[in-house]
């Protein structure tokens, strides 16, 4: 069983710090999706938060060859994203860096 002896954790998911990098890591989405608009090879993005979604016009299988190319495109960024089918999603931490977050919309870029 585990119990919690306080509420540090909420506390902390909870404080203005943590508030101000969700709406900061939501504009920078909202901005890579504009710069996506007109993108041929990218179609329904959306973003919930924090969390970023594109999927890609290419069809391929869920766990296919080409899956496994764009996840090891991404590792050699030193970047773990993980595609799922062709679906590409982005769930960042609180504490990214702003260009640690460009690194990543880069990545995302290189492959379209």
């Amino acid at each position: 069983m585990f119990v919690v002896a306080d509420n540090a954790g909420i506390d902390l998911l909870l404080s203005q710090e943590i508030e101000k990098s969700r709406l900061r890591i939501h504009k920078a989405h909202l901005a890579f999706k504009e710069r996506l608009s007109g993108n041929t090879s990218v179609t329904n993005v959306r973003i919930k938060g924090v969390i970023f979604a594109l999927e890609l016009t290419k069809k391929m299988e869920r766990y296919g060859s080409m899956r496994d190319q764009l996840f090891a495109h991404f590792k050699n960024k030193g970047i773990f994203l993980r595609p799922l089918g062709n679906t590409i999603y982005i769930l960042p931490p609180y504490v990214i860096s702003d260009k640690q977050l460009k690194q990543v919309y880069e990545a995302i870029e290189e492959v379209l």
